[in-house]
């Protein structure tokens, strides 16, 4: 899937109620995630590219991979907690 559609898909979730949202391998890929102004539970099971998860307010992301530069960039509200298993400690970003 392309970034849109991921994207995509995510929101017509979001739409149809759904509060807890996992991507799987999400394949480094840039701009994913973003642009997400409600309150839900989203996952990425992988690595994200530049960009992932900007322009957010409200949900709380949990990326289990290494991210691109700009991550969480203009995020208003919400969590994303980035963890890497060759880290040893979790980087969390919060608003």
């Amino acid at each position: 899937m392309t970034p849109r559609e991921i994207n995509r898909e995510i929101r017509e979730l979001m739409e149809k109620g759904i509060g807890d949202i996992t991507v799987d391998n999400p394949m480094s890929r840039h701009g994913v995630g973003v642009g997400i102004l409600n309150r839900l539970n989203l996952t990425f099971s992988d690595s994200l590219g530049y960009f992932g998860c900007g322009l957010i307010d409200g949900p709380n992301v949990h990326i289990k991979g290494r991210v691109g530069w700009s991550c969480a960039e203009n995020m208003m509200a919400g969590t994303v907690a980035v963890s890497y298993t060759h880290l040893t400690l979790p980087t969390i970003y919060s608003v």
